[in-house]
């Protein structure tokens, strides 16, 4: 994984670590692999996070029926709400939780994430997968080791606007039947990979592997 890699670089003994990712029960998660009509970002709304990498992306694709909600608050909001203002297409809900929060998840067509530093295994990823969402992220940190590129999401280039615009007009490209698949993909990801029996199993065969030395 990105993090015991970077462990590793820093001078730690490769034998001394072990890598088991972060988990969430997807059995308190309802997909909906129903084609939604926006993309979303969730998160704080400050520098590194690359919300300004994001909106200037959206604003390059042209196409009426698609929107993007940024929910999120954070010291950045003022400028992205301003960068936004010639764009109706763009909303902002602030900060959301609960209820508000797994329904604007399920009725989203993609969760975005545009950071542009580290990020080792953010939940908010995890939990759109389990909703059944295809998810766009930055090539960075450890956001490549949960999207499979043209399976559960696409990837792009840190800080690159075209590309992400691009990745962006791709998922817009897809039928309805495609985008379903994706979801689906994202969903079973999270099922296999990042699951409480998942992280369970990982842990128990370290507690073995150090019993039997």
């Amino acid at each position: 994984g990105f993090l015991k890699n970077k462990l590793i670089e820093y001078g730690w003994p490769a034998e001394r670590i072990r890598h088991v990712p972060n988990f969430i029960d997807h059995t308190r998660y309802l997909p909906n692999y129903t084609r939604g009509e926006f993309f979303l970002y969730l998160g704080r709304l400050s520098e590194e996070k690359g919300v300004r990498v994001l909106i200037e992306a959206f604003k390059r694709i042209k196409r009426k029926g698609i929107s993007l909600v940024v929910a999120g608050d954070g010291p950045l909001r003022g400028t992205l709400e301003e960068m936004s203002r010639p764009d109706p297409r763009i909303s902002f809900t602030g900060h959301i939780m609960g209820d508000a929060l797994r329904e604007t998840t399920r009725r989203s067509l993609a969760v975005i994430l545009p950071s542009v530093c580290y990020e080792n295994a953010p939940i908010s990823l995890l939990e759109a997968m389990a909703y059944g969402k295809p998810v766009i992220g930055a090539a960075i940190g450890g956001i490549p080791e949960m999207i499979e590129e043209a399976r559960n999401g696409f990837l792009f280039a840190p800080e690159d606007v075209r590309d992400l615009s691009d990745k962006m007009e791709s998922l817009l490209d897809l039928s309805e039947t495609s985008v379903t698949g994706m979801g689906k993909a994202a969903r079973e990801k999270v099922v296999c990979d990042f699951s409480a029996d998942a992280h369970y199993e990982r842990i128990m065969c370290i507690y073995n592997e150090l019993l039997h030395r």
